[in-house]
């Protein structure tokens, strides 16, 4: 039974909710210089532990001792630790509690995205890229003007293929060698195994000069792509990385094998992106700031006009000058120290493993363009042409995708421990977590205006200055299991006013129910629309039942592997599961539901047919796709799509 023979279904009975959800982005942002205020003091605050809570303490942590390691694989070590603490007290630091706040702040005052990671946007996908060789060398081009730089980069268009071995064959030592290691499944006592083998092809240029207009942009991108190789594989590269041949190296004469894609331009110019491998991971030249627009941090600016959560919380640009200016913070968080005889916990519970966020998966992260098959940051994929392999070519189009908004995680009303925990290995971790408990803080201010005193009490309280309120924020570790749903209280508020001209100094104490009465923030936003669902932790139980959890996205390929449940089959099932869709013509059919659309589950994906076909995965002829050697978790470098010169002397020979 070949590929065809495989497809991708709903499981009947089993959907999920995904753990985390959007809060929409408004069009227009306010900044302003952020006039100082006259009120000093402090908000004196109780938090309470509503869903298991990890806050792990770095210190404590150390290698398990009971759990059975292989002696060969210096990495399989698994980790525990305790919570936090400070002395004998369970302790939630500070540093935390503000970031957490400042998260929430920023929603609710419609203010910049402070914090997007490294502002690169990359992704995998499966189009098949061709091969090329690039060169810095002297530019042809009557149009440069003295002074100006006469080398350049020139990209050429290129064969590759893999050397003939025979003994009939002399060896080819005219063209350009590329390196590499691949996962290959490989006959070993009597059973198919995946190795990491070391791979090689032989590059040739055609002559022919690849025309695009934005070669420069494109080999910094290359360099950004190889750092996430490298970032992402460590080990793997640090001991192979000698063997490697990806690099760009900029001497003159001296030509790199690289693969490439072209997109057209409006103007029908074309833009290139290049890549270490036919089926790689690229690097989009649209980056997390150019999408967010007007909501792009204030740190970019020179600090002389910011938005409120800055105005507030602080911000430091991200180029120093003596044009830019830094902004202090008003306010502090104290540590929370665990109120005596509440603390209670257990150790140690070992999690499920966790995994950093994946805006790979732009159906989550963005929305869908009109008229898209597939798409990712830069442009879209509306349909596909035939060729002479197996694999369809898309027509592709220029657009500027748009984010989904801002990521918080959602509460799961009906958390069970027990679907947070899994066996010891070297991709999970044990922690004491805190089961029970209340912590007491203060937040410190110097400064403000009236107006920020009563954003920030609300803030803390999400309008709802009560120990029973459902309102809550998510902290600390494995939010994505459902644990973290904390709530806070403002159990006071102490506001010093000092009188300059009469040295006197004046005490009031305003009622912390009266601040959270009123909300200061616009209600009929979207954006605070999305927040008030994101943070009750009731909103997801009437779309909770027995066949529906909250979890990452659920699939199974049903072959028994230990990622055969993993996140990323659903991801690459969905993307099969569209109208036409198939491995080789991606064709998306679900997105993320909005956090307050009427349905916001989506169905588990189950491989039929899986079995049977792995019977019969030594053959070429029924791996999926044809000649493809394709790497899902980016573990190496993976090529595809070449024919080497032993597959032409067979089919001479058949002939």
């Amino acid at each position: 039974m070949g590929t065809s023979d495989r497809s991708w279904t709903e499981a009947k009975g089993s959907r999920f909710i995904n753990p985390y959800n959007f809060v929409r982005i408004e069009k227009d942002i306010e900044r302003s210089e952020g006039a100082a205020g006259d009120l000093t003091g402090k908000i004196s605050c109780t938090l309470r532990v509503r869903t298991p809570l990890v806050i792990p303490d770095d210190e404590t942590k150390k290698p398990d001792p009971g759990y059975e390691r292989d002696p060969r694989k210096p990495t399989d070590i698994h980790y525990m630790s305790d919570f936090f603490r400070i002395g004998d007290t369970a302790v939630i630091p500070g540093s935390q509690l503000k970031g957490m706040v400042r998260t929430y702040f920023e929603s609710l005052s419609n203010s910049c995205l402070l914090v997007n990671n490294d502002n690169i946007l990359s992704s995998r996908h499966n189009a098949i890229r061709n091969p090329g060789l690039i060169c810095w060398q002297r530019r042809n081009d009557p149009d440069i003007k003295p002074g100006e730089d006469k080398f350049g980069w020139v990209l050429y268009a290129a064969t590759a293929e893999k050397p003939f071995r025979g003994a009939a064959a002399a060896p080819d030592d005219t063209g350009i060698v590329r390196y590499w290691h691949s996962p290959q499944r490989i006959q070993q006592n009597g059973r198919l195994v995946t190795r990491d083998l070391p791979n090689e092809l032989v590059f040739h240029s055609t002559g022919d000069i690849v025309e695009c207009v934005n070669l420069d942009d494109a080999v910094a991108d290359y360099a950004q792509n190889i750092k996430l190789y490298e970032a992402n594989n460590g080990n793997n590269f640090k001991k192979k990385k000698s063997e490697y041949t990806y690099g760009i190296r900029k001497a003159v004469g001296e030509y790199s094998p690289v693969f490439y894609e072209l997109v057209k331009q409006d103007d029908d110019s074309n833009i290139v992106y290049l890549s270490p491998a036919q089926i790689s991971r690229s690097v989009y030249r649209n980056r997390i700031d150019d999408l967010l627009g007007a909501h792009a941090s204030c740190c970019n600016g020179d600090g002389r006009s910011v938005c409120k959560a800055c105005a507030l919380f602080g911000m430091i640009p991200r180029t120093g000058g003596q044009d830019k200016l830094s902004r202090a913070s008003h306010v502090r968080f104290s540590d929370a120290a665990a109120v005596e005889g509440t603390f209670r916990s257990e150790r140690y519970v070992t999690l499920k493993p966790l995994s950093s966020p994946k805006t790979t998966a732009v159906e989550f992260y963005t929305e869908k363009p009109e008229g898209a098959r597939y798409w990712n940051y830069d442009y879209k994929v509306t349909s596909y042409a035939k060729s002479d392999t197996r694999n369809p070519i898309p027509t592709r189009e220029l657009f500027r995708a748009e984010l989904r908004g801002r990521k918080f995680y959602v509460h799961d009303p009906k958390f069970d421990l027990s679907r947070c925990k899994a066996e010891k290995s070297n991709q999970n971790s044990s922690h004491e977590i805190c089961t029970e408990g209340e912590f007491r803080f203060d937040v410190f201010f110097e400064n403000i205006t009236q107006e920020q005193l009563h954003e920030l009490v609300w803030t803390l309280a999400l309008g709802e200055n009560s120990a029973d309120s459902d309102r809550m924020f998510k902290l600390g570790h494995g939010k994505s299991l459902g644990l973290g749903s904390v709530k806070i209280t403002v159990d006071s508020v102490e506001t010093r006013y000092f009188n300059a001209d009469t040295l006197q100094c004046r005490i009031d104490r305003p009622d912390p129910g009266a601040l959270c009465s009123e909300n200061p923030f616009d209600a009929e936003s979207d954006s605070f629309k999305d927040m008030m669902a994101i943070v009750d932790f009731r909103y997801l139980e009437p779309h909770l039942d027995e066949n529906t959890v909250v979890s990452y996205p659920l699939a199974d390929d049903l072959k028994g592997r230990d990622n055969s449940k993993a996140a990323h089959q659903w991801f690459t099932a969905n993307r099969s599961a569209g109208k036409g869709g198939t491995s080789t013509a991606w064709s998306v059919k679900y997105t993320l539901p909005r956090i307050l659309d009427e349905k916001l589950s989506l169905p588990k994906f189950e491989l039929s047919g899986a079995k049977k076909a792995e019977q019969h995965s030594g053959s070429k002829r029924d791996n999926a796709p044809a000649q493809i050697y394709n790497d899902p978790k980016d573990s190496s470098f993976s090529m595809g799509g070449i024919r080497s010169k032993q597959d032409k002397h067979k089919d001479k020979k058949k002939k």
